[in-house]
C-alpha cells in the first residue's frame, strides 16, 4: 500500500454519513463531467456563475462545477499577439521628413528541445508491447456518494489498461475491488473492517478540513483481504483484493493530474504482490512493516510506481509526466539527500540505506527508475517470476541472486549510472 500517495498527501472536511454505492464493471455507468467554460484568480477556490471567465497573470480561468460546488479551473495560458513595429515621425518621402531607422529584429529564443531517455523509453515500450486483452482479473467498483463521477470513470479506464499487463502476474483467476471514495464518504467508510481501524484515513480527513487542493489522492486500500466485515452488522465477506484511493469531493479530471489518477493502478499492483506474498493466501489486516520482511520496501513501492504509470498510460509523454510528481517530491521533500547524489556511489549508498525498512517518499521515484533499468535490461519475465516467488518464508536478497544472477548491490551499481541521470535531469 502506498503510505502517502499524493502531492501534499492531502486530505479535506467529512461531513455526511452515506452509503457507497456498490456497482459491478458491467453496470458501472458514470457520468461524465463535461468542463464548461469560466475564469479564476486562484484555481480550486469557488466561483459564482458556471461559464464565467476571467483573466489573470497572463492566465484564463474558467469556472466549473466540482461536485456540488463552482470552483475555477486550473487555466491555460494566453498567447500574446507578437506586436508589429509602427514607424514614426514623419512619412518616408515627404518634404522634410526624417527617416525611422529600422528596428532591430529581436533573436527568438532558442528552446532546448526534450531529450529522450533511452533506458526509461525501452522498459515503457517492453511494458507496452506486454499488452493482453484476455485479462485475469474481474471487478467489482465502490463508487463513494460524493467522488465525481468523471474522476471514477477515469480510474476505471486507467485501472483496466494496467490489467492488461497485470494479469501476466497471476496463475489464475481473481476478484478485487476497486475503490474510489472522497474525505464526505469516510463516515460510512468507518463501518467496514478495511477502513475502521486505518489512521491515515483519519489524517487524510484532518487535513482536508484545512487544506483546500483539489489535486490530491491518498492511496488505501491496496490488499489482498482476507474477509472483510461490517462493524455494525458483523456480516462479513469472503477473500477478495482490494485497491482504491481518496480524492476530495471537489475534484475533477480538470484538477487531478495523472499522477493522482494513475493511484489506484498503484494500488492494484500492490494486490498483485500480495497474492504471493503469503503463499497465495489472503490475510488480515498486516502493517507495511511486515510486508516490507517479504520484500524489499523499495521494490514493494518502486515496483508499484513504475508498474502503475507503465501500465495503465499509454503514450511515453503520459509516463514522464506523471513521473514529475516522484522528481518534485524528492528535491522538495529530501533536499539533503539529493544534494548528496553526485556519484554512482552515493546512488549505491543511499539505495543500501532504503534497504532498511525505510518507508520515506524517496522509495517511490528512486525505485521507479532503478525499475526502468531492471526490466530494460533483463525483460518483464524476470520481474514477474521475482514478484510470483517473493514471499514471508524467502530472504528478498537471495531470492533476488537467483532470479537475476546479481547481487542486490551489484544491481544497485549497474543501475546507478541511470538512475542518477534520472533525478538530475
Amino acid at each position: 500500500m502506498a503510505p502517502l500517495e499524493q502531492r501534499a498527501l492531502v486530505p479535506h472536511n467529512c461531513c455526511m454519513r452515506k452509503k457507497v454505492a456498490l456497482l459491478t464493471v458491467s453496470a458501472l455507468f458514470l457520468a461524465i463531467i463535461t468542463p464548461l467554460a469560466n475564469a479564476a484568480v486562484k484555481p480550486g477556490t469557488k466561483c459564482a456563475k458556471q461559464g464565467q471567465t476571467s483573466t489573470s497573470a497572463g492566465m484564463k480561468y474558467t469556472c466549473v462545477k466540482s461536485g456540488n460546488k463552482l470552483v475555477w479551473n486550473k487555466g491555460v495560458a494566453i498567447k500574446r499577439p507578437t506586436p508589429i513595429p509602427t514607424a514614426t515621425g514623419d512619412p518616408i518621402g515627404a518634404v522634410g521628413s526624417t527617416p525611422t531607422p529600422t528596428p532591430t529584429p529581436t533573436p527568438t529564443p532558442t528552446v532546448k528541445p526534450v531529450v529522450e531517455n533511452a533506458t526509461a523509453k525501452k522498459a515503457f515500450d517492453i511494458i507496452q508491447s506486454a499488452r493482453i486483452q484476455s485479462s485475469q482479473l474481474t471487478y467489482t467498483y465502490r463508487i463513494g456518494t460524493y467522488a465525481a463521477p468523471d474522476v471514477a470513470k477515469e480510474v476505471q479506464r486507467l485501472v483496466e489498461n494496467a490489467a492488461q499487463i497485470y494479469s501476466l502476474f497471476l496463475d489464475s483467476p481473481r476478484v478485487v475491488t476497486i475503490h474510489v471514495y472522497t474525505e464526505k464518504d469516510m463516515p460510512a467508510l468507518l463501518d467496514s473492517t478495511l477502513f475502521a481501524t486505518q489512521s491515515g484515513l483519519i489524517f487524510f480527513t484532518d487535513w482536508w478540513k484545512k487544506d483546500d487542493s483539489v489535486n490530491s489522492a491518498y492511496g488505501h486500500p491496496g490488499t489482498f483481504y482476507n474477509s472483510e466485515c461490517s462493524v455494525s452488522t458483523n456480516q462479513c465477506t469472503g477473500p477478495a483484493g482490494h485497491a482504491g484511493a481518496a480524492y476530495p469531493s471537489r475534484a475533477t479530471t480538470l484538477t487531478l493530474d495523472l499522477q493522482a489518477l494513475s493511484v489506484p493502478s498503484h494500488e492494484l499492483f500492490h494486490v498483485m504482490q500480495d497474492f504471493h506474498r503469503f503463499y497465495g493466501k489472503p490475510q488480515y489486516a498486516v502493517t507495511e512493516e511486515v510486508k516490507d520482511l517479504a520484500m524489499r520496501p523499495i521494490f514493494r513501492e518502486g515496483g508499484a510506481t513504475f508498474m502503475a504509470y507503465s501500465s495503465s498510460l499509454t503514450e511515453f509523454a503520459q509516463y514522464e509526466n506523471a513521473l514529475v510528481f516522484d522528481k518534485n517530491r524528492l528535491a522538495k521533500e529530501y533536499p539533503s539527500d539529493l544534494k548528496a547524489l553526485n556519484s554512482a556511489e552515493d546512488v549505491v549508498s543511499l539505495l543500501v540505506k532504503l534497504e532498511r525498512l525505510d518507508r520515506s517518499g524517496r522509495l517511490y521515484g528512486l525505485g521507479a527508475f532503478l525499475h526502468e533499468w531492471l526490466i530494460a535490461n533483463y525483460g518483464l519475465d524476470k520481474f514477474i517470476t521475482l514478484t510470483k516467488k517473493h514471499n514471508v518464508g524467502k530472504d528478498f536478497n537471495q531470492l533476488f541472486t537467483e532470479t537475476y544472477g546479481i547481487t542486490l548491490v551489484e544491481a544497485y551499481t549497474k543501475a546507478a549510472p541511470h538512475i542518477l541521470e534520472r533525478i538530475k535531469n
